[in-house]
């Protein structure tokens, strides 16, 4: 795999995000993908040269906010959203992250990156991060931590995602309305990077 810090062209991208959503390319789509595809940082994935996924980032101070991030469904379950997230934390030096989705699998991923990552499933542990970094996602996102009630105005995908935990899922299906369009946002303290 490799990462390449670049847009891509909209054509891909929605042929992209059609695969990983699950859903055909409307104008929906393609309007969505058009206001993902501009933050502060667009990777590209590329396995054997070709465009496997791209993911797009904004940061807020020392905030790495994951917009989106898109896999071919043939590469997903390898680990490489966990790697881009790595790539994107290194060139911004950030310290928090944070992402807004209805995928309990992105949820896993930001937990295996993350010291302390919120919501936790165990706990009602919303006191451990710096209020700082809750107030930042807060005010620059407008983003409504731990759900977002109905932030993408019904299901964003064709398919559930759904988790091989049963516990994890049992526990996502109880925090997040998936056809009412719940977004769930979390936000965690990332593990150092070691250069």
């Amino acid at each position: 795999m490799d990462i390449i810090a670049e847009n891509l062209d909209i054509s891909t991208a929605c042929e992209l995000s059609a695969l990983g959503f699950d859903k055909p390319i409307t104008s929906e789509l393609i309007a969505d993908v058009s206001n993902h595809i501009g933050g502060d940082l667009v990777v590209r994935i590329l396995e054997d040269n070709a465009d496997i996924g791209f993911a797009t980032f904004e940061t807020y101070g020392n905030l790495l906010y994951l917009c989106g991030i898109m896999l071919k469904p043939s590469v997903q379950g390898r680990g490489y959203a966990a790697v881009v997230i790595k790539y994107a934390q290194e060139i911004t030096q950030s310290k928090y992250l944070a992402l807004r989705t209805q995928n309990p699998k992105m949820w896993s991923v930001g937990k295996k990156m993350c010291g302390i990552w919120l919501p936790e499933i165990h706990s009602n542990s919303g006191n451990l991060l710096p209020k700082e970094a809750l107030d930042n996602l807060q005010s620059s996102k407008g983003l409504q931590h731990p759900i977002d009630i109905g932030c993408y105005g019904g299901p964003l995908y064709g398919t559930k995602p759904i988790h091989r935990n049963g516990t994890i899922q049992q526990w996502w299906d109880g925090i997040c309305n998936f056809e009412r369009g719940d977004g769930v946002v979390c936000i965690g303290l990332l593990n150092p990077t070691h250069n």
